[in-house]
């Protein structure tokens, strides 16, 4: 078994997960509230908008680029790098050469163990 990245210090935490593929979303989830993060789940960039327009608090956010619907992972991405700065954002993607400029890329297929160490390393950073 692999450990768990040490989050000490850095709790509480919310991570927001942006995934259409319920498995993948579910599984990184799991993990991350294993790793002690409190998590909310969206399965389409609508849905995690939505949740910020009602007045959700997010620490950090995990979106896959490419879902259905009119909006997608890019989308999420722009949206909190121009509304809130500070909460960093990974991107992940299946697709090469899909890698966007100015994000924190995660290449799919990645472990939820892999998505648990990004979080903790990006939430360290910041200032």
């Amino acid at each position: 078994m692999v450990p768990i990245p040490e989050t000490s210090g850095l709790l509480p935490v919310q991570v927001l997960v942006v995934e259409d593929e319920t498995l993948i979303r579910k599984l990184v989830a799991e993990e991350l509230m294993e790793a002690g993060f409190q998590v909310i789940e969206a399965g389409s960039a609508l849905e995690a908008l939505a949740y910020m327009e009602a007045g959700g608090k997010v620490d950090i956010v995990l979106t896959d680029i490419h879902m259905p619907g009119k909006l997608n992972g890019l989308d999420v991405a722009r949206f909190f790098r121009r509304s809130y700065p500070n909460v960093p954002v990974v991107v992940t993607s299946g697709n090469p050469g899909t890698e966007p400029v100015g994000f924190e890329f995660l290449p799919k297929p990645y472990t939820p163990l892999q998505a648990v160490g990004l979080v903790v390393r990006l939430l360290k950073a910041k200032p």
